[in-house]
């Protein structure tokens, strides 16, 4: 599993380091990367998951046969009986799927204020020095109840289509069964053959849950992995030049902008618009503004 995750953690790296700063301007982008990042496990766990279902499927293929010996119809009843617990698996996903999904940015920005409380020493010093501490905790809960409030309301969703479900299967689980003592009390099976079918009951029902359980999983895993497959379709905006200008090694009048103006592609907005600067040799200069007024383009 670490092997996995090491290779897949070096792609993610080499796409993202890869690709152009307007993409680091986009809250979007953000958000994916950050739910990439949250689910690298699950591609192991997927691979996991269909080595399981290819046991489970053998047995139930098994059972199936044994079945088909007695009575077909208790064979299209236990097949029924799956159909309510496949539709749960991915109704179920698709609510997780979506509050996930709408609660990530929510998530992101809370993650923020905690680090600046907890892992950026020179943001500790700033807080502590203005006295900020009450806001940005205040900040940091208000965001993380809107995101356990959107986790709890997917939850209470999944709880109504488990109790309706369990119902369902409840009833044709019980109608098999019914059948299966009926043709006993009918005397057209031995106590030694219901003994059989009966057990046979419980390990389909058995081995039917795994395989639906973990339908469920990889179903679940392949739209969190969502975020992960984008990011690495990603390409580039800005093409390099095949002939670049070479770079002076020694700089003799300076670095001049002249009325510079620059939009990344596929953007509306300049980064860049009407600037003038010049740089003298050997002169240093700060640039100072606020997080994408385009500081890092200029550079």
């Amino acid at each position: 599993n670490q092997k996995i995750e090491q290779y897949i953690s070096n792609q993610l790296m080499k796409k993202v380091s890869s690709l152009d700063l307007s993409y680091f301007e986009d809250p979007t982008y953000y958000n994916k990367l950050t739910q990439a990042t949250q689910n690298i496990f699950r591609i192991s766990e997927t691979l996991w998951g269909f080595t399981f279902i290819l046991s489970e499927v053998v047995s139930v293929i098994v059972i199936i046969s044994a079945f088909l010996v007695y009575n077909y119809l208790l064979v299209i009843l236990v097949l029924l009986s799956t159909i309510p617990s496949i539709f749960l698996v991915l109704k179920t996903s698709q609510i997780s799927w979506s509050a996930f999904e709408s609660g990530s940015p929510i998530f992101r920005h809370a993650h923020y204020y905690r680090s600046l409380l907890t892992e950026r020493k020179e943001a500790v010093k700033e807080i502590k020095t203005f006295h900020l501490k009450k806001h940005f905790i205040n900040r940091f809960n208000t965001l993380l109840d809107q995101y356990l409030q959107k986790q709890n309301q997917a939850g209470y969703k999944q709880l109504k289509w488990y109790i309706l479900i369990a119902i369902i299967e409840g009833a044709v689980s019980v109608f098999a069964a019914y059948l299966v003592i009926v043709s006993f009390v009918q005397q057209t099976i031995s106590l030694g053959t219901l003994t059989f079918l009966w057990g046979l009951l419980f390990q389909f029902a058995s081995h039917a849950r795994w395989i639906v359980r973990l339908l469920g999983d990889l179903n679940t895993n392949s739209k969190f992995l969502t975020p992960f497959v984008d990011i690495l379709t990603y390409q580039p905006l800005i093409v390099e030049s095949k002939h670049p200008q070479i770079f002076p090694n020694k700089i003799v009048q300076g670095i001049e902008f002249r009325n510079v103006s620059f939009k990344y592609p596929h953007q509306n907005k300049f980064i860049l618009k009407n600037v003038n600067l010049f740089i003298k040799p050997h002169e240093s200069v700060a640039l100072v503004g606020e997080n994408g007024s385009g500081k890092t383009t200029l550079i």
